[in-house]
């Protein structure tokens, strides 16, 4: 009898420390539990700050392209305002906001228009006077269809003559005849290709 008692009492024993185990099982997954719910709520907010980031640094190049197109257009009104006043820009301050130097409205006594040859030179053309070089424009090639229109430069003795004009009509043929469209960064050139039509089938516009 006392036997039984003692196997039962044993059996008793061995239920609790059952119990216990389980409890104690039952208690390491809850916190498992908690530190993975901490854990994806932690990633949760370091993928909301770098989506935060991100948007950021969107704004921030959406506005620096604002300021860049402003900058253009308030370069390119310096330019038709000291070609309309007849004064002269510096090249190299004109060259600090686009790259350009203006065809100002300032007599010469050379040859006529007509008379001067557009010439090609590497990545644009030049015109040549009795002085030798009075005009030139260039352009960088950007991928197989696209070239950056960048400078364009008359000799002030030559300007109000349509030198400018003709070296952006001649660049605009040759880039027909290439099939290529031309983005205008110089300011003279953006302003030419705003207020005429003829360089819209050449234009590249973002």
């Amino acid at each position: 009898m006392a036997t039984i008692k003692e196997n039962v009492t044993g059996i008793k024993e061995n239920i609790s420390r059952i119990k216990q185990s389980i409890d104690q099982i039952k208690g390491q997954a809850q916190i498992t539990v908690e530190v993975a719910k901490d854990t994806a709520a932690d990633m949760k907010e370091k993928i909301a700050k770098v989506k935060d980031s991100v948007e950021e640094m969107k704004a921030s190049v959406a506005q620096a392209k604002e300021d860049l197109k402003s900058t253009g257009e308030a370069a390119a009104e310096k330019v038709e305002a000291a070609g309309s006043s007849g004064s002269a820009m510096a090249p190299n301050a004109l060259a600090a906001v686009g790259g350009a130097s203006p065809e100002l409205d300032q007599p010469a006594a050379f040859e006529s228009p007509e008379e001067l040859n557009v010439e090609k030179s590497g990545n644009g053309f030049i015109i040549r006077g009795a002085q030798g070089m009075i005009g030139e424009i260039t352009y960088a090639p950007v991928d197989s269809f696209t070239w950056v229109l960048n400078h364009t430069y008359v000799t002030p003795e030559y300007r109000g003559r349509d030198i400018a004009q003709r070296l952006l009509r001649r660049v605009a043929e040759e880039a027909r005849k290439e099939h290529k469209k031309i983005i205008p960064t110089c300011s003279y050139a953006a302003v030419q290709f705003k207020r005429h039509d003829e360089y819209a089938d050449v234009w590249k516009q973002s």
